[in-house]
């Protein structure tokens, strides 16, 4: 994705707001939907006056047209920031996720929405939280944040980011906005449907973000030194054909169990390799919410 390529995203149902934006609303003011007409006594807005249907009504009254406001709505980045987020054979899957935040900052801006960002490793990150603003430079302030963000304490990588994402999601629990949840979901997925459940307002986007370099083993036989990142623990083993095949098959059943559990909760991931982009999450909103 190039730092700066818009892509399109919509809610996929009418949400209230008094600031005008690009997605439905429920609000009645300024738009291009047409809901009804009403007396000029209840709507006193003179500009809205409908001749025709005031001379057609026959009650001697004035009728308003009446429309449905478009409005913006908070847009969130969730990024996983744990240490599995640092691996990269040429850049890292922070560095992706980077990216795709200040592409989301400049698509939100277009938008007319207000951005943010909150973090999680095994806890929340409060200190790579930026609030939700409508600004020119949102994009790129967050991409900084998270190219520059320190690991998490040596003590805590052992835990499961499930926990720092629950006490994430918590702070923005309580109002309606659209989530882009940017992980590689290389943690137990088994307490994810019931938080999801828990937090009805928020539209969740998930997107599984991956590096090539481990979904394929290495095409040549020999010793392979592998590093845990979340663990620390360091391993050798023997890349053989069948080894190969064990490697792929747990790449295909992980990313199924991935589908599966955002699926029964009504939500479909997005998945990427190396890069997050712009086309591909346009095509994903036309395919969900068309």
């Amino acid at each position: 994705m190039s730092p700066l390529k818009e892509f399109h995203y919509r809610l996929p149902v009418r949400v209230a707001g008094v600031r005008p934006g690009s997605h439905r609303g429920t609000s009645v003011g300024v738009g291009q939907e047409f809901i009804s007409h009403a007396r000029l006594f209840d709507y006193p807005d003179p500009r809205r006056i409908d001749i025709r249907a005031s001379i057609r009504g026959g009650y001697g009254e004035w009728l308003v047209r009446l429309h449905r406001q478009r409005v913006a709505v908070p847009v969130y980045a969730v990024v996983d920031v744990s240490a599995s987020m640092r691996f990269g054979h040429t850049t890292s899957k922070l560095d992706a996720a980077a990216q795709f935040a200040e592409a989301l900052g400049y698509s939100a801006f277009r938008h007319g929405d207000r951005v943010g960002m909150l973090a999680f490793d095994t806890s929340e990150r409060d200190d790579l939280f930026l609030p939700a603003r409508h600004v020119r430079g949102a994009g790129a302030l967050m991409s900084d944040t998270l190219r520059h963000a320190k690991p998490g304490e040596p003590r805590q990588r052992r835990a499961s980011p499930a926990a720092g994402l629950e006490k994430t999601l918590a702070r923005i629990a309580e109002r309606a906005c659209m989530v882009f949840l940017v992980s590689d979901f290389h943690w137990p997925l088994d307490t994810l449907a019931a938080l999801l459940r828990s937090v009805p307002r928020i539209w969740l986007v998930p997107i599984v973000l991956w590096n090539s370099a481990e979904l394929e083993p290495p095409a040549t036989n020999g010793w392979l030194t592998t590093h845990d990142m979340e663990t620390g623990e360091r391993r050798s083993i023997w890349i053989t054909d069948a080894l190969r095949d064990r490697w792929r098959a747990a790449v295909a059943t992980h990313r199924d169990h991935i589908s599966r559990t955002f699926t029964q909760c009504g939500v479909q991931p997005l998945f990427a390799t190396d890069t997050v982009d712009a086309d591909a999450v346009s095509r994903y909103f036309v395919e969900q919410v068309a």
